[in-house]
């Protein structure tokens, strides 16, 4: 009895979250949490632009390590108009967690949403077994591919 063991490739999945800030006026404080790491901005001017661009450039001129694993950039709406900060983990499929925080006596608010969960894409295994074969070839085939003809033993 033969038995073949077959090893995929699996490709990580980077882990997408998107971060929508709202009613934003000017010196409103945002503070996100990236990996129990603060960065907090004060909104320059009274508009979801404004704050989702000081964290994009904060966020990717960091030094601090959690951050620099990340990308951040900005998300537009159906009319072009910025409306949320996009963070894009590592391409190893590393996980963050993201939590948010605002400072204001006004209504602004701050949604995180984690839009692709990430994946460090783990290789599966799959023990195949031909019982009683005592001769000729097979082929396997999986998601639309198949082998080339595989003898027996």
């Amino acid at each position: 009895m033969a038995v073949k063991i077959w090893r995929g490739d699996a490709q990580p999945i980077a882990q997408v979250t998107h971060v929508t800030p709202s009613d934003v006026e000017t010196g409103d404080q945002f503070t996100l949490a990236i990996n129990r790491k603060d960065i907090t901005v004060t909104a320059t001017a009274a508009s979801v632009a404004n704050v989702v661009s000081l964290f994009e450039t904060a966020i990717n001129n960091s030094t601090i390590a959690e951050f620099m694993e990340l990308t951040a950039s900005s998300g537009t709406n159906s009319s072009g108009n910025v409306s949320y900060l996009i963070l894009t983990g590592p391409s190893d499929g590393k996980p963050f967690t993201v939590t948010a925080t605002t400072g204001d006596a006004g209504n602004l608010a701050v949604s995180v949403v984690e839009t692709t969960a990430g994946s460090t894409g783990d290789n599966e295994v799959q023990r195949i077994t031909i019982p009683r074969a005592s001769g000729g070839t097979f082929t396997l085939t999986f998601d639309g591919q198949t082998t080339a003809a595989i003898a027996y033993d």
